[in-house]
């Protein structure tokens, strides 16, 4: 009869006598093919979760159930500390030692120039040549030989499946501690969404700095791109914006960069219990990923008395991971607004699972306030009305009597003006002076400029 052998390395083709061959045969002829002991574990079947073979050395193949075509998993790399099953019998038989405890690899090297009969060290090289598994949630984990994940014939793959499914854990605290906001964006937010009768959710994005200490984020002003609100969803979808390569070049010529978003969110009930929405975790992992790990999310709640609730957090670091890795399922679904949807099975506590709650994946933040060095009533790009000529002669009258930075520190003016003057000369000097609080370093020009260029375009109105 024909025994099909698998092991790591392969499968071989062995007969034996259908009627007097014994498991001492067996394992004799598995210890000379091998060069092994011949008492490493064998299964039954063609994986290493099989039932064991237990029998004693005398017992005959066929009374164990082998018969022709039988499958075994024969695991020769486990390597027995005690004497053999049948150095213990007394029995005379030849153990070879092995050479190489490593299967043979079923392809040669791509830089070897032997023939395929032969395995050299370079063979071997390829074959255990290791890389990182792109569904693996743990960046430390090592990934089997390539040959294994494909042909599920390793033993250690099992195991590392087992590995590949993730385990969800809160985490206590996050990239940053703190979020010190200036109160003019918070100001500036609340008036969009007064012009929408909190009826749309908004979102802005905030611009500012990481303090050295890399545990507080300071928040100096926003940016509200082009977006629109589903109603139904409960969604925001943002559209393409042309004004965010230039804002964030502003933002860099005021040694700013994007540290976080600002998003109107509906009043949470003790009863949800949940910080953010599934949407919202998966946006905020994914700009975590994209800007700055201590990128931040802050929330303006409104209740039915049009009072302020202001919150942040950040979404962990196993939440980003998954981002990464195309664990969420987009869209997230409207039905469960506070679970993640995941596109497979994840643990959480003992019990798998397709759906994570948000607060599992938040991490909450605390907050501050500072004075700020922004402000100004200037119409804001993307809303129902967006800013004319009119709005910036107006704006510059009303705040004559101001300083010139008090004047131009307004992002949404300065993304106006930076369409007007040269935006890599004249408006990164508006922006150093701004960043240096520099009183003196504005020049009458910019602001005859900008009003020669408005007037001219009102003639046209």
């Amino acid at each position: 009869m024909i025994i099909r052998v698998r092991t790591t390395g392969g499968m071989k083709r062995m007969e034996f006598d259908e009627k007097h061959a014994t498991v001492k045969d067996l394992r004799a002829r598995l210890a000379e093919e091998y060069n092994t002991t011949g008492d490493q574990p064998i299964y039954m079947g063609p994986t290493p979760t099989g039932k064991p073979l237990v029998a004693k050395l005398s017992h005959k193949l066929a009374n164990e159930g082998f018969k022709n075509g039988t499958q075994i998993f024969f695991d020769e790399k486990n390597i027995a500390q005690e004497p053999s099953a049948l150095e213990q019998s007394g029995k005379n038989f030849t153990v070879h030692e092995a050479k190489d405890k490593r299967p043979r690899p079923p392809h040669i090297g791509p830089d070897c120039t032997h023939d395929a009969t032969m395995r050299c060290h370079q063979c071997f090289e390829a074959y255990y040549k290791d890389q990182k598994d792109p569904l693996a949630i743990s960046d430390d984990e090592e990934a089997p030989p390539v040959y294994a994940r494909k042909n599920m014939r390793d033993a250690r793959y099992l195991h590392y499946q087992q590995s590949l499914i993730p385990h969800i854990k809160h985490q206590d605290t996050g990239r940053v501690r703190t979020v010190s906001l200036a109160q003019h964006v918070v100001e500036q937010f609340n008036a969009g969404l007064v012009t929408y009768e909190y009826y749309h959710r908004r979102l802005a994005i905030l611009f500012g700095r990481f303090d050295q200490d890399n545990e507080t984020v300071i928040v100096e002003t926003s940016y509200e791109p082009k977006q629109d609100f589903n109603t139904d969803t409960q969604q925001i979808r943002l559209g393409d914006d042309e004004h965010f390569d230039r804002v964030r070049t502003l933002g860099t010529f005021l040694g700013m960069e994007p540290v976080g978003w600002i998003v109107s969110h509906p009043m949470i009930s003790d009863e949800d219990g949940a910080p953010l929405r599934a949407s919202e975790v998966v946006q905020a992992a994914s700009w975590q990923l994209e800007f700055d790990t201590r990128f931040v999310t802050v929330t303006v709640s409104v209740d039915d008395d049009k009072q302020l609730s202001v919150d942040a957090f950040q979404v962990s670091d196993q939440a980003c991971k998954m981002a990464r890795k195309g664990f969420f399922d987009c869209p997230q679904s409207s039905d469960e607004p506070f679970s993640c949807q995941t596109t497979k099975e994840v643990d959480i506590n003992a019990e798998m699972v397709k759906s994570v709650g948000t607060p599992y994946l938040t991490v909450p933040v605390g907050i501050t306030t500072h004075d700020g060095v922004f402000g100004g009533d200037f119409p804001v790009q993307n809303r129902l009305i967006e800013p004319t000529p009119r709005d910036v002669l107006a704006y510059l009258d009303a705040n004559q009597a101001k300083g010139q930075l008090a004047r131009f520190g307004n992002m949404a003016f300065l993304l106006y003006v930076s369409y007007i003057l040269d935006l890599h000369t004249q408006i990164a000097e508006i922006c150093g002076c701004i960043q240096h609080g520099l009183e003196e370093g504005f020049t009458a020009e910019h602001e005859a400029d900008i009003r020669r260029h408005c007037e001219l375009l009102m003639q046209f109105e």
